[in-house]
């Protein structure tokens, strides 16, 4: 078994900059000089479906054309940004675009070119790229083997519930949530940075977290409120 650790943009407006703690820059269509380059993901993201069990592939490049970051935002490795398109899950810089390529992310991961902006219109000369990763499915979880609750510790209604499988965590009517969630064998363990159904954050290998702390990666934090194997 492979061990993960839970992975979340960083929101701490002392380190992106804004306050509204979900976005450091915006994508600005009506600034293209082809609209149809950015259609292309609104088509994608228009008909993501959550609870699809086939991945896809973006397709061809696609560029995204105008990207403007907010007055205060500051430029981290890992950039928020608005409008939503899953699973377009964040821009990247070209110091940690260097560093992904040289892991296991997938067959469903894309980058693509982003030209970024300053509010006043001043191009940016640093690299970026947005980073699609289509999600994993549900069937790569081992319900019957995982740990899944609902309630809160702090409020002492914590309670610990039994899955057999996706229908039966699905159906329940209360909020669940995973303590520990296990991988079964439809997951390849190789894989060093993900996302699946069911968990709102990422996972990502000690491997390439080590990786990330050694070139002072910033612009995501790590939590420890879910054990994650696989």
């Amino acid at each position: 078994m492979k061990n993960y650790k839970l992975f979340s943009l960083e929101n701490n407006p002392k380190i992106i900059g804004v306050q509204n703690g979900i976005y450091q820059c915006e994508i600005l269509p009506k600034k293209f000089d082809n609209p149809k380059k950015y259609e292309q993901l609104e088509k994608i993201s228009d008909k993501y479906y959550y609870k699809s069990e086939k991945q896809r592939k973006v397709g061809k490049t696609a560029i995204i054309e105008y990207c403007e970051l907010l007055g205060r935002a500051k430029i981290t490795d890992f950039i928020s940004f608005s409008p939503y398109l899953a699973p377009c899950q964040f821009i990247v810089s070209e110091k940690l675009f260097n560093i992904l390529k040289n892991y296991n992310l997938g067959n469903y991961t894309s980058f693509f070119t982003v030209k970024m902006f300053k509010p006043k219109g001043v191009r940016l000369n640093e690299n970026f790229y947005m980073f699609f990763q289509d999600m994993l499915p549900f069937s790569h979880i081992d319900y019957s083997k995982s740990s899944i609750y609902y309630g809160y510790e702090a409020l002492n209604n914590k309670t610990y519930v039994e899955c057999k499988d996706f229908n039966d965590f699905h159906k329940s009517n209360e909020r669940l949530n995973f303590e520990k969630l296990i991988l079964n064998s439809n997951f390849n363990n190789s894989l060093d940075f993900f996302s699946i159904r069911g968990i709102s954050d990422f996972c990502i290998s000690e491997e390439l977290l080590s990786d990330l702390k050694d070139n002072n990666i910033t612009g995501y934090y790590i939590s420890n409120k879910i054990k994650i194997e696989g």
